[in-house]
């Protein structure tokens, strides 16, 4: 698969979204509980216009 910009057709570099947080999940049903389950995100930058794409959660099991 070829790693190009889904705006302008630059290179996209892989990275880990920076933050305090991360990525804040809350299962159905438990949003009164606001205990949410944290995990990292993995997303695509392009190094022409910086857009941001492809999110991906890194360790989804810890969501479930």
């Amino acid at each position: 698969m070829e790693n190009k910009c889904e705006n302008c057709g630059g290179e996209l570099i892989n990275g880990q979204m920076a933050g305090m947080h991360g990525m804040f999940f809350y299962p159905e049903g438990e949003i009164k509980k606001l205990k949410p389950k944290r995990s990292s995100v993995i997303c695509y930058c392009c190094k022409s216009c910086g857009l941001v794409q492809k999110f991906t959660v890194k360790e989804v099991e810890k969501l479930l």
